[in-house]
């Protein structure tokens, strides 16, 4: 599948959605390209330009009970919301697959993301299980991931998020694509 604009900026370069068994991410920094740093899974989900360059990747692991994510984003592509619609992407799949997700965040920021966007299960670093029926807002989320209203990190209190198959997360990342992905031309 082909993703032809992303984000809310002019589009310089068409994307390409990438599902492979094969991890062979790139990181384009200006004129030099380098191996973006490994991580093993089963099958991953690059986000793509069509010049070869990656913007982000997801590793996906699955087991018979649930799917779990890994990520990779270009450090001159953070905060762009590339990873977001990976992350979409592998809700998306959970759910057709009927299997929880699973993450296990190595930053508060991560871990916020997928908070403010889903209904979870956020298992924290003292033991204790919150179960989120509906998205956090974003002081909630702050207070309960460890991240200030600056984005400075304070700790890492979460351990792992789990989403469940719902149909009601299955829209939420369908509303995902709907404000990440504009301009979109997506063709099989």
């Amino acid at each position: 599948n082909h993703i032809r604009a992303a984000t809310t900026r002019p589009c310089d370069l068409p994307l390409l959605l990438m599902y492979t068994a094969k991890y062979d991410a790139t990181e384009c920094v200006a004129d030099s390209r380098r191996a973006m740093a490994h991580f093993a899974a089963d099958v991953y989900v690059h986000l793509r330009t069509t010049n070869g360059c990656d913007l982000s990747t997801i590793g996906l692991d699955l087991t018979e009970e649930n799917l779990e994510i890994t990520s990779w984003t270009a450090e001159t592509q953070v905060r762009k919301g590339y990873n977001a619609i990976l992350r979409a992407v592998a809700v998306l799949l959970a759910r057709l697959a009927g299997r929880e997700l699973f993450s296990f965040p190595t930053n508060p920021v991560s871990a916020y993301a997928l908070t403010t966007t889903y209904a979870c299960t956020v298992a924290l670093a003292g033991g204790e299980r919150r179960e989120l029926a509906e998205p956090l807002g974003r002081q909630e989320a702050r207070e309960l991931v460890g991240l200030k209203s600056d984005g400075t990190k304070l700790a890492r209190n979460v351990k792992s998020v789990m989403i469940p198959p719902t149909d009601e997360n299955f829209d939420r990342a369908l509303a995902v694509f709907d404000r990440q992905v504009r301009c979109a031309n997506l063709r099989q």
